[in-house]
């Protein structure tokens, strides 16, 4: 059986978790296999996937698109190799699922799960995500499985509510690879099965809309420190500690912080800055010293702090007693002292900048400063396609006229807007299976920008304040008013 090594790269937002991979037509060929046919892919563990035509920028590379889920389930990464062959599936007589999630309980009938799960493509011990709208797709004539792929348009989780919920294959009859078809028998589980060892993620990047560049840079600062820490000993050289993300908020600075602990099977600790203010003297400086304490006993760790301003403003403002000196003291210690931070990275967010202490913002302690701007229009379009992937929208709906009516919307604007959509549809009629253009427009006018021309442009001043002094980094998308 061919058998070739393909280099893993990210899935396209509008296809996660179909379950589905990309790669051109001539490794297709080469690995003997057609549209619609089941491939093994093997990393640090074997899974599988349902195989689409690459899209023309990957034509005549080694590459293989895959989502998150599917990274996990075959224990990759992106950059990262997977050796791939044609798949001896057979079709699934039964099959048991149970949440992944910890503390999580499911009371519905199997019933319910089956067109989420008809066509997919599972091994034991593999986690599934049942968000994502499910395309027509049909495979080769010749194939046994052609009826299992004709599968209507439809919005299987936005239905149910089961779109952010993780599910792992528990059991499947045979044991090998298998297909779900409408004669497998389907049991769910009420209670979360513990998977000891395993890392469920809850965040990827193609849940994240219009901060690719972002993630490039987020990527390249911690990614390779935790996955790859020789690359940094073979060159004689210490690896970053800590990213500075700033901008307006709502524009996705936490959310792409848990995406990148997600992707690099990190341990993620979010510290919220305000909640570790404590009235009484030293504790707040004790709760920072714990957190760095904890990060090192379950390292590699990904320290994410919330709202740093409000725990690292600039010393010798008298404004207090004390305490915002004694923090960034042991914040750098932490950070920069005798003990080496080992395989810790730290990121913290902020919408004020410049109220940070000018110590935490030299090389050694953030070695990078990264802007997360408003979206774009073409970041919008992304970002509005994720939102709506698991909604039941009419026909009437025009994603393109909305896109243009939300000049200055962060990404939680938008959110805020699909939500009160779905509401709107909902208060009209509670049996209401549709939500329609009308809806999307009256939505629009509740919801307005949170985030100001004046706000943005002194975020602009500030990101040229940076790149004066290089300290930040720059991106492709320098215009903030979208």
């Amino acid at each position: 059986m061919a058998e070739l090594k393909l280099k893993v790269m990210e899935a396209l937002q509008e296809e996660a978790y179909k379950g589905i991979v990309r790669i051109d037509s001539q490794t297709m060929r080469r690995l003997g296999i057609r549209p619609g046919e089941i491939i093994e892919i093997e990393g640090e563990r074997k899974t599988v996937g349902i195989v689409e035509r690459a899209y023309p920028t990957d034509i005549g590379q080694s590459l293989i698109r895959m989502d998150g889920i599917i990274r996990r389930n075959a224990r990759t990464g992106i950059g990262e190799t997977v050796k791939v062959r044609k798949a001896d599936v057979k079709e699934a007589k039964s099959i048991t699922i149970a949440p992944a999630q910890r503390g999580m309980m499911i009371h519905a009938a199997p019933h319910v799960f089956r067109r989420g799960l008809l066509g997919r493509a599972v091994i034991k011990g593999d986690i599934l995500a049942l968000g994502g709208t499910r395309s027509r797709r049909r495979i080769m004539s010749d194939s046994p499985f052609q009826d299992i792929f004709d599968i209507f348009e439809q919005s299987f989780s936005g239905t149910f509510g089961f779109s952010d919920l993780r599910f792992i294959v528990v059991e499947t009859s045979p044991k090998t690879p298998v297909i779900i078809t409408e004669n497998t028998r389907i049991e769910v589980k009420s209670h979360a099965v513990e998977v000891k060892d395993e890392h469920i993620p809850e965040v990827s990047y193609e849940d994240i809309g219009g901060l690719d560049e972002e993630i490039k840079k987020v990527r390249e600062m911690v990614e390779l420190p935790l996955k790859h820490p020789e690359i940094f000993e073979r060159l004689g050289i210490q690896p970053p500690k800590g990213i500075l993300m700033y901008g307006p908020p709502g524009t996705g600075k936490t959310l792409l912080a848990k995406a990148v602990a997600s992707e690099s099977e990190a341990n993620f600790i979010l510290v919220k800055g305000p909640e570790l203010l404590n009235k009484f003297v030293g504790e707040t400086e004790k709760g920072v010293r714990k957190i760095f304490e904890k990060a090192r006993q379950a390292a590699p760790t990904i320290i994410c702090f919330d709202e740093i301003d409000a725990l690292a403003s600039a010393r010798g403002r008298g404004f207090d007693s004390g305490v915002t000196e004694r923090v960034v003291n042991t914040l750098l210690a932490e950070m920069d002292g005798l003990e080496d931070l080992g395989d810790i990275i730290v990121i913290a967010t902020t919408n004020r900048p410049d109220l940070i202490d000018s110590a935490l913002l030299r090389p050694g302690r953030f070695d990078r400063i990264i802007a997360t701007t408003v979206p774009d229009k073409e970041s919008r379009s992304k970002i509005f396609e994720i939102h709506t992937k698991n909604m039941a929208l009419a026909k009437d709906v025009d994603l393109k006229k909305i896109v243009e009516k939300t000049k200055n919307y962060s990404g939680a604007d938008i959110a805020g807007v699909c939500r009160e959509a779905g509401l709107l549809a909902l208060r009209e009629n509670i049996k209401s299976k549709e939500i329609k253009m009308k809806h999307f427009e009256t939505a629009l006018e509740k919801i307005k920008p949170s985030i100001t021309d004046a706000a943005l442009k002194r975020y602009k001043d500030i990101e040229e304040q940076y790149l004066k002094i290089g300290r930040g980094v720059a991106l492709k998308k320098p215009n903030y008013m979208g």
